[in-house]
């Protein structure tokens, strides 16, 4: 009976114990939340500090949302947060709570610091800057990319079309655009993909057509350089299981093959470059091709000419 009641007294205790472990974790998360003062003077150091082309991100990622509240697009544009990689971008201005740094860019140079309270600014120089030539997803943008299904010999145009943004299919995987190439159960266009890496991913989805057909995205009138680099991935939850038919997409210029990469379950969000230097300073028709056993694979991707 004693023995009972000891091991009451021990269950008891560890119950305390927990319950006030927690409440001392939950006020120290209230305590150590950064002031609404200090984020509205990083805004403004933030603005003032600020150039064309500069990447803002925000360090720990979580608090990304919160640095929303109190940056407005003009400082967090969509294109910067759904970036497909850093390498575009000359300087990034890091916003950091409680002096916690993003592990990417740890070998980016510091050039200067701005503080605001809790908040402080780190400018960093990129010590890899690529620059971007010509960015394909504004030729899906602006609709001036011709999409088709080929089979065999025929080739079947995909119209341009408006309609509501749709949730994912069965309520998961990237947002249907409104704006898209309609191709019967195919489309083409613009979405914010969450690949295995969970950060966001502006590409052009493209859901993979009937086995033995290809999806066909012709860029009218692009601008070559040295190299031609593509990123492209799944949906998380589309792949992370391993089970998936594989993803190719094959690159043509005027018809002629240049490149091409097949896409296999569990590589994430992944980049690889096709060499164009002998097209280095022409203009010409750049197409994609995309073929899969499997209908309906949630693929999105995007290309730079560089």
């Amino acid at each position: 009976m004693q023995r009972h009641s000891r091991f009451r007294i021990v269950v008891a205790a560890v119950l305390i114990a927990s319950g006030l472990i927690e409440l001392v974790a939950f006020a120290r998360q209230i305590y150590s939340v950064v002031p609404e003062a200090d984020w509205r003077v990083a805004r403004e150091k933030l603005a003032s500090i600020k150039k064309p082309g500069d990447m803002v991100v925000l360090a720990p990622h979580w608090t990304d949302p919160i640095g929303r509240l109190y940056f407005d697009d003009s400082l967090l544009p969509l294109s910067v947060t759904a970036r497909a990689d850093d390498s575009r971008f000359v300087r990034a201005i890091e916003v950091s709570t409680r002096g916690q740094h993003l592990e990417s860019l740890q070998n980016w140079p510091i050039e200067s610091e701005e503080r605001a309270g809790d908040v402080s600014l780190f400018v960093r120089r990129n010590p890899s800057y690529w620059p971007v030539l010509e960015d394909l997803l504004g030729k899906v943008a602006t609709r001036s990319a011709r999409v088709s299904l080929k089979r065999g010999g025929e080739a079947t145009p995909c119209e341009w079309s408006s309609n509501p943004t749709l949730a994912g299919e069965l309520g998961f995987g990237p947002a249907i655009p409104g704006t898209r190439a309609m191709c019967g159960s195919a489309f083409v266009g613009l979405t914010i993909l969450a690949a295995t890496d969970f950060l966001p991913r502006r590409c052009i989805f493209a859901p993979t057509p009937p086995p033995n057909v290809a999806l066909a995205i012709s860029f009218p009138a692009v601008h070559f350089g040295r190299s031609l680099v593509i990123h492209h991935g799944l949906h998380w939850e589309a792949e992370h299981a391993g089970t998936g038919a594989p993803v190719q997409i094959r690159w043509l210029v005027n018809g002629r093959p240049i490149g091409g990469q097949i896409h296999k379950d569990n590589d994430g969000w992944s980049q690889f470059a096709v060499d164009t230097r002998s097209l280095e300073g022409q203009t010409g028709e750049l197409e994609a091709e995309i073929t899969c056993a499997t209908p309906g694979r949630q693929y999105c991707f995007e290309a730079t000419t560089r």
